[in-house]
């Protein structure tokens, strides 16, 4: 477990401050890129884990130009359609 700020842009302050594992700090950075996909914001970290893909593959196919449901369609077809 880590000290995390739950406003990354506030003081280290009780109020401000919890318990979490590392995971869940890495996607409280200001400096995560974001995506929106079914009305809901991820991380990048967090979409390609949540479509069981590689991080760098949603990278790469965002570089190319692709949309989220783009992406999120051809991880689902090539895991079966899960």
């Amino acid at each position: 477990m880590t000290l995390d700020r739950i406003n990354p842009d506030g003081n280290y302050s009780p109020e401000n401050c919890r318990w979490v594992n590392m995971e869940f700090q890495a996607n409280n950075r200001t400096s995560n890129r974001t995506v929106l996909y079914k009305n809901k914001e991820y991380t990048v970290a967090q979409f390609a884990k949540e479509l069981g893909i590689q991080y760098y593959t949603v990278i790469n196919q965002l570089r190319l130009g692709w949309t989220i449901e783009k992406i999120a369609d051809k991880a689902r077809s090539n895991n079966g359609g899960h």
